[in-house]
């Protein structure tokens, strides 16, 4: 009796390193995956000039709806894109300022109220 009592506790430890080591293969194979995936994500986003084809054959990059927006550059937001000198005439009126402390309004309410 005592005999098949230890050959039924080695084979549940057979068993269940077994089992730890089919756990350990597919912890293996999802990180695996998750690495290739952020790798293709940032060749996407590092390179706008390179394409590359999606598993639905779609390339991505083109613009053509599919969903997925490139990230964009500190460089192309609105703050530092729309900046503008005085116009060539001199009058101002077309001057636009992006900075609130800058623009004409600001300037004309600072006079009239604070100072």
């Amino acid at each position: 009796m005592m005999m098949m009592m230890m050959r039924n506790d080695e084979d549940d430890e057979e068993l269940l390193l077994q089992e730890l080591a089919k756990i350990k293969e597919e912890r293996k194979l999802k990180k695996q995956k998750e690495e290739e995936k952020l790798n293709i994500e940032n060749a996407k986003i590092s390179n706008p000039l390179v394409q590359i084809q999606d598993d639905d054959d779609e390339i991505s990059g083109s613009g053509s709806g599919s969903g997925k927006q490139l990230k964009k550059s500190w460089r192309d937001q609105s703050v530092f894109r729309k900046q503008s000198v005085k116009s060539d005439d001199g009058n101002g009126k077309d001057r636009y300022v992006n900075d609130m402390l800058k623009s004409d309004f600001h300037k004309k309410f600072m006079n009239k109220y604070i100072r």
